[in-house]
């Protein structure tokens, strides 16, 4: 399969044309975008030209399929933290059926999903090596029996047996089929430690199932506790295994990985351990992380921090005063058009603060003028004198909290965030406390440090 590589948002290198054939899952869900290309032509410009069309990626990070024999890597925007956030938020929901490489992190930063989501892949890769057949060898096997099969060792035989007056025995080598190796040793290891990591989790049951039934393939195969298997230079190095057994090529780094607990990074875009490529839907995490750091990080806690997603629908029209409908109009139904900002900070049943979170960065003045234009809805309609937009820092952009100006009675602020820092989760804290004082009935946007 040929993997292409493009940016979030960027361009993906490939000719589009009318026979271009792309995935239409990936359309539908809008991880790409079919876009014509924009010229600066003069209004009075009869010539005729062609349209250009591109694919552009859209707010996601992963191996993504494009057709049968094409993908594209697409890095994140800003790659830094990312595997930090979805470990904050929780596991990425879309895992593809193509298979990306990734780098393996410590055991120390290693989450629960992650190794979740190794097991899921594991078990797929020790069924594909069910079904390619276990690695066997043959093995040198020597026994002093009256039944002679393979070789009769004559010195021996003669030394061992005859001396002693045994005529009805012989020592023989022979040679034995055997499952027991240091590859199947290590994935047995493995498999035990599946059945241990799944078998009192309800969301992992199919896998516990999956488990107990591969073991049961491997059940002739000895144990290694001593972790001895995981030195053979077959497990160290599975790509110099046979072809007839490429399946162990997969399996075996999966199988080390689980037993010394590492996880993987989502930072980088390139790595040894072979897993399902995982769906990284950005703006979605952005906006998730911003809202479960200011629930934690707020300084008052008499302060809520709502998610717009998920609470009650607030209808976005009120009735019309009597006096604002003029003699001979027609009153029309409200309709069902709500209100649903991203994040609300209330105290009590009183809106303090309207947060619109974009995983974008701000560019010009204020930022894009529908933006602008919705949270100003979403104020008047919540009577709130304050609404800010969340955006991560662009280069050359610094952190901190900006005030854009007033529209009528709503005062309008954007705050940068720096996802890049070192100190991510000290970067959030420092969010959280400038939307606190923002959300403080004395509260002033000059209070916060720009």
């Amino acid at each position: 399969m040929q993997v292409l590589r493009a940016e979030e948002h960027g361009v993906i290198p490939i000719r589009v044309n009318d026979s271009t054939r792309i995935r239409r899952d990936v359309l539908k869900r809008g991880w790409v975008q079919l876009r014509t290309g924009e010229r600066d032509w003069s209004p009075t410009d009869t010539s005729f030209t062609e349209v250009p069309r591109a694919l552009y990626a859209g707010s996601m990070a992963g191996l993504l399929p494009l057709s049968e024999d094409v993908a594209v890597l697409v890095e994140p925007r800003f790659p830094a933290n990312l595997t930090h956030m979805v470990t904050a938020v929780g596991k990425p929901q879309v895992a593809l059926d193509v298979v990306r490489a990734y780098s393996e992190t410590p055991a120390a930063v290693t989450a629960d999903w992650m190794l979740d989501h190794i097991v899921s892949d594991f078990l797929t890769a020790v069924e594909a090596v069910e079904h390619q057949g276990l690695l066997r060898e043959y093995l040198e096997r020597r026994a002093a029996t009256s039944s002679p099969k393979g070789r009769v060792l004559i010195g021996p035989t003669l030394s061992l047996q005859s001396s002693r007056g045994v005529d009805y025995r012989a020592e023989i080598a022979f040679h034995e089929r055997t499952e027991d190796n240091p590859p199947n040793q290590a994935l047995v290891e493995a498999l035990n430690w599946c059945l241990a990591w799944t078998e009192s989790r309800q969301e992992m049951k199919r896998e516990w199932q999956r488990t107990v039934a591969l073991l049961h393939t491997f059940r002739y195969v000895p144990r290694d506790r001593t972790g001895h298997c995981k030195q053979d230079p077959r497990v160290l190095h599975p790509h110099d295994l046979p072809e007839s057994r490429s399946s162990y090529r997969r399996a075996l780094p999966l199988a080390v990985a689980l037993m010394e607990r590492r996880g993987f990074s989502l930072d980088s875009v390139d790595g040894h351990i072979a897993l399902s490529s995982l769906l990284v839907e950005t703006d979605k995490v952005f906006e998730d992380f911003v809202r479960l750091r200011l629930s934690d990080y707020l300084p008052d806690r008499t302060l809520n921090v709502l998610d717009g997603n998920k609470m009650k629908k607030r209808p976005l029209f009120r009735a019309a005063l009597p006096r604002d409908v003029p003699k001979g109009a027609v009153e029309l139904p409200l309709g069902d058009a709500h209100i649903q900002p991203d994040v609300l900070i209330e105290r009590g049943d009183t809106t303090q603060l309207v947060i619109d979170v974009k995983y974008k960065p701000v560019k010009g003045h204020a930022g894009r003028e529908d933006v602008i234009e919705q949270l100003v809805t979403y104020a008047h309609r919540l009577d709130c004198g304050r609404a800010i937009s969340v955006h991560p820092t662009q280069a050359g952009q610094s952190p901190g909290l900006f005030v854009s100006g007033r529209v009528g009675t709503t005062t309008l602020y954007n705050y940068r965030v720096n996802l890049g820092a070192y100190d991510l989760e000290g970067e959030m804290r420092r969010m959280a406390e400038v939307l606190g004082a923002l959300a403080s009935p004395d509260g002033d946007g000059h209070s916060a440090s720009v």
